[in-house]
């Protein structure tokens, strides 16, 4: 994660790092032992894999782990921690994102087995939302001061669609489907592994198998259904830009869909490599990490 002036690093139980983007080391913060796995048995490791974000000076990291989970933010400059607050998790995957509010401290939004917002200056928390899948992957995403945030672990795989401003206890009650800050949700549908995307006012929500619904953003109405490819599994999350989604699947094919009410498949691409990773787009080039090279994918130019 790089603000143009620093580049913070995560690695694990390895620590949080700060440096500049010339390379220069300027601090690092020992996060401890981050284990990570099947809260039923320790001894199932897969990983830490939650990544920093950076608000307003700050570098923010959510920790869900076996014991001690927490939310921390760390000064971009120095390293020094600014706050810190206990959660009562079991291990998670996603990273953290920011919800802007106009009329109150922006909100920490975590994923989770329940769904918690924090004071993005001080770490108090606001506000807490459930049920939600017991393992959480996916990240919270933000557009239009509604923060989005899913689960598609069986049997509870909600969607819900929250407003910035929230206090207390917002769960639904049994049959309710929003409220005064619930914009809308559905108890089924959400996703597992991949990260849902919001793009021009709809919810790309892509499933492990390639399954892949689609929902306006501001009503939750579904837009349609459609399967990505044929006998496809996915563990990266779309990215999109210039009207387009693309979609990689874990055997390295991307698919090109058009952005819109209707499924339209515009180009399929075959790397050859496995693909596990998120494709990250800057400045007209696409960069994909599979597992045996890096791939700069762009447009030809003279």
């Amino acid at each position: 994660m790089t603000d143009g002036k620093h580049l913070i690093v995560h690695f694990a139980s390895e620590g949080l790092f700060g440096y500049s983007v010339d390379g220069e080391k300027l601090w690092h913060q020992d996060l401890g032992v981050l284990s990570s796995g099947w809260f039923y048995d320790a001894s199932y490791e897969w990983g830490f894999s939650s990544s920093p974000i950076l608000h307003d000076g700050l570098v923010i990291v959510q920790t869900d782990i076996q014991r001690g989970s927490f939310v921390a933010a760390f000064d971009i400059e120095s390293g020094e921690e600014r706050w810190r607050t206990a959660r009562d998790e079991i291990p998670s995957w996603g990273t953290p994102n920011v919800l802007p509010n106009p009329d109150g401290p922006a909100e920490v939004v975590t994923n989770g087995k329940t769904i918690r917002g924090y004071d993005a200056g001080t770490g108090a928390e606001l506000w807490t939302l459930g049920p939600n899948s017991e393992v959480t992957v996916g990240s919270p995403i933000v557009g239009d001061g509604v923060v989005y945030v899913t689960g598609g672990y069986p049997p509870v795989r909600p969607i819900y669609a929250i407003r910035a401003g929230s206090r207390g206890d917002l769960s639904l009650t049994e049959g309710q489907t929003s409220s005064e800050r619930i914009v809308w949700s559905v108890t089924r549908g959400g996703t597992y592994i991949p990260t849902p995307i919001l793009y021009e006012g709809r919810l790309y929500m892509l499933h492990n198998d390639g399954r892949m619904s689609v929902h306006d953003a501001a009503t939750g109405e579904l837009v349609y259904r459609q399967r990505v490819g044929k006998a496809a599994s996915f563990s990266g999350s779309p990215v999109a830009a210039d009207g387009k989604l693309y979609i990689t699947s874990e055997e390295g094919k991307t698919f090109v869909i058009r952005s819109g009410p209707v499924y339209d498949v515009l180009a399929e691409n075959d790397l050859g490599d496995v693909v596990m990773t998120t494709p990250a787009i800057s400045d007209g080039t696409m960069v994909v990490r599979g597992k045996d090279h890096v791939y700069a994918l762009s447009t030809a130019s003279d």
